[in-house]
């Protein structure tokens, strides 16, 4: 689900940063691509983690989750800024951490707290 959400979120940011300020393309396209995880995740990962198991530890994984992607959302929206207020290059310059490093990061994080 990670592939999915990395490819939908630079797609969008690279489409809409181009009509709009960078940091709003990123928020828009992080939305989009947390709809796409998300689902995924409700449909397999988060079914296969609770079978069986009470409700509120439902919510946990799915807080967890959460979590996890506004954290996302954090280091993409600093990698935005880096590039286009610290660096003042073009917008799409962001997309490199965007798919190299944060979905790495987030992907640790799920690994050893969200899923666990």
């Amino acid at each position: 689900m990670g592939l999915i959400a990395t490819g939908v979120h630079a797609l969008v940011y690279g489409i809409l940063g181009w009509y709009m300020e960078p940091m709003l393309a990123n928020l828009i396209a992080f939305l989009i691509a947390f709809f796409f995880s998300y689902s995924g995740h409700f449909f397999w990962t988060f079914r296969i983690q609770t079978q069986g198991e009470k409700i509120h530890k439902a919510f946990n994984y799915q807080f967890r989750f959460l979590v996890v992607a506004l954290s996302g959302l954090l280091l993409n929206s600093f990698a935005v800024w880096v590039v286009t207020g610290v660096l003042q290059v073009d917008y799409l310059f962001a997309v490199v951490p965007m798919i190299f490093v944060v979905p790495l990061l987030t992907f640790v994080l799920a690994r050893l707290w969200v899923f666990r």
